[in-house]
């Protein structure tokens, strides 16, 4: 017979700090089937402290006629959303319990849920690879709906070679190391003190904060002022986290962090330089983590579910995870029937255009922005852009600039940063229509052709910015849907944001001030492409020391009726002459 209880606030928070609670979990773990370091009681304790300003511990165990802790769930309330998480809010949710008391003690476990903390709606993340839905259906009642959504997970089962073998020997992969170690000290570190990953996550954090919102419109470590400290702390005990890094000299080139526990380690965290994308970092960071872990004698690389499709190019074996969630009223049960049924039905008919998932949350994201976007745009210029989008007329100026002319740089007092994607972070979202989110995926997409940025921040504000990009041939521009030929390798500085507020300048002296910093880069000339919106002076452009000018114009109504005209001009200093 079971004796089960659920424990929440001054009471729960009394059993964080009792040995005894304690170290009947800890025991309890080393006898449950799908136990993993996320719901062990270090990891979880160091959670709850770390974490308390938002979250209220509850728990939930059941002894039997012995006394004896035979089963526990560690959960958390969120104190201002008013809603039940499991507690450490990681990528795997489960229980602790003797197995042959599974079903009785999930029965109780969630009728406590229902009765006693008055919830509508209890959605999990993935169960892991021990468990399965089967102990969950058998659990639930009448008076509990179950929906389940079922996935294989990427595994890389280290234990054969030839996946790793065949990476190490990639010869794209090898170039790329190679590059790396021919531009300085390259090396890989493994991180097991505190004050270390400490030092380091100040680093990652910027990494991980870009690409994640660029990704979904979040910001881990912004959102979450609790996590450095967390993660630090974490390494205090052995058998938890296992963190690692990739170096150039003192440039962190990618990170990792996950969890471990002697043979398994769980994809965890991980960033990379935005600005390395061309070197594929991430790639190369994975590669020396498997090769670490199957030198040290690990078993599995767990790469977490999800959608990202790189897991897949690392996986050998795939593992059937499910993600339940309860659903205590038939109200929210049915609404949830019926958006599973037309996401899935959308899925099936986007599928058939072959449309992937990544593009639909894609979709899903842009959307759902539109609103605040419109917000804070005025009617006239949603006017204008509409009118714009039907009638379109673009029109921009190709220049030719020879960078070993000195009276170019004569007003060149601006400094800019070369390659400092932290900056991006800054843009404060002051243009119609180009949130920082959009910001950054462009910036993101430019990284990967190799574009470089330059760029320039003030007390944590975006002033101005542009892209410097390697041409050659045939290159089509933003802008015009025709390509231009350059011939041979050349250099082009494009697509410049420049801040409403005074201290960020003019345009030409943010341009003068980029080109100086091309200059100094070695770069003899380079060419010029900017909007007309961007109103080049005519007196300004004879510092600009031109050898060549050109119009660009592109045109179309409603899509249709595209018009590309050129207009050029040889040896003239003004458009007009």
């Amino acid at each position: 017979m079971l004796q089960t209880k659920l424990i929440k606030d001054k009471d729960a928070i009394a059993l964080i700090n009792d040995l005894c609670f304690q170290s009947e979990w800890k025991k309890l773990a080393t006898q449950s089937v799908g136990f993993t370091q996320l719901q062990e009681a270090d990891f979880l304790t160091t959670w709850y402290i770390n974490y308390s300003a938002l979250f209220s511990p509850v728990f939930i165990f059941s002894r039997n006629e012995k006394n004896e802790m035979v089963g526990l769930i560690a959960l958390a309330w969120h104190k201002e959303k008013n809603y039940l998480v499991h507690a450490g809010n990681a990528e795997y949710h489960g229980w602790l319990v003797k197995e042959e008391l599974t079903i009785p003690f999930l029965k109780e476990m969630l009728n406590l849920v229902r009765v006693e903390l008055n919830v509508e709606k209890w959605a999990w993340n993935w169960m892991p690879s021990g468990l399965n839905a089967a102990s969950l259906k058998a659990a639930a009642s009448k008076d509990i709906c179950l929906l389940v959504e079922e996935q294989g997970s990427p595994i890389w089962q280290l234990d054969n070679e030839d996946k790793l073998k065949k990476l190490l020997k990639s010869r794209s992969n090898r170039s790329k190391f190679n590059r790396y170690k021919k531009r300085g000290e390259y090396y890989y570190e493994i991180i097991n003190k505190p004050d270390r990953i400490r030092e380091v996550l100040e680093i990652a954090r910027f990494q991980c904060d870009l690409r994640r919102e660029a990704m979904n419109n979040s910001r881990p470590f912004a959102e979450d002022p609790y996590k450095i400290d967390f993660c630090s702390e974490l390494l205090n005990f052995s058998n938890k986290l296992h963190v690692s890094a990739m170096w150039l000299d003192d440039q962190l080139l990618a990170f990792h962090m996950g969890v471990e526990d002697g043979e398994r380690v769980c994809f965890g965290m991980v960033s990379y330089d935005p600005s390395e994308s061309k070197q594929s970092p991430g790639t190369l960071l994975i590669i020396e983590l498997a090769k670490h872990l199957q030198e040290s004698g690990y078993k599995i690389l767990d790469m977490t579910p999800g959608t990202n499709s790189y897991k897949d190019r690392f996986a050998n074996f795939y593992e059937t995870l499910y993600r339940p969630t309860f659903h205590f009223s038939k109200k929210s049960f049915f609404k949830a029937k019926v958006n599973y049924f037309i996401v899935a039905t959308l899925g099936k008919i986007l599928a058939l255009g072959k449309v992937d998932v990544s593009t639909m949350r894609k979709w899903k994201t842009n959307i759902g922005e539109l609103p605040s976007k419109l917000k804070s745009i005025s009617p006239k210029t949603i006017f204008l852009s509409l009118v714009h989008v039907l009638f379109q007329k673009d029109i921009h100026y190709l220049y030719e600039i020879d960078l070993n002319n000195e009276e170019v740089f004569s007003k060149a007092d601006l400094v800019y940063s070369h390659q400092k994607y932290i900056d991006l972070l800054d843009y404060q979202g002051n243009q119609p229509f180009l949130t920082r989110r959009d910001l950054l995926i462009v910036a993101l997409e430019k990284f990967a052709k190799g574009d470089i940025l330059l760029s320039q921040s003030k007390l944590g504000k975006l002033q101005s910015l542009g892209w410097l990009k390697e041409i050659k041939g045939d290159t089509k521009l933003d802008g015009f849907s025709e390509t231009i030929d350059f011939g041979e390798k050349n250099h082009l500085l494009h697509d410049f944001y420049l801040s409403s507020e005074k201290e960020a300048g003019n345009i030409e002296d943010n341009i003068m001030s980029m080109l100086y910093q091309v200059k100094k880069s070695g770069k003899e000339k380079v060419m010029l492409w900017v909007k007309e919106k961007d109103k080049l002076s005519l007196e300004r452009l004879d510092f600009l020391h031109i050898k060549s000018f050109r119009k660009y114009l592109s045109s179309s109504v409603l899509v249709y009726f595209k018009k590309n005209t050129v207009t050029d001009i040889i040896n003239s200093r003004h458009p007009n002459a």
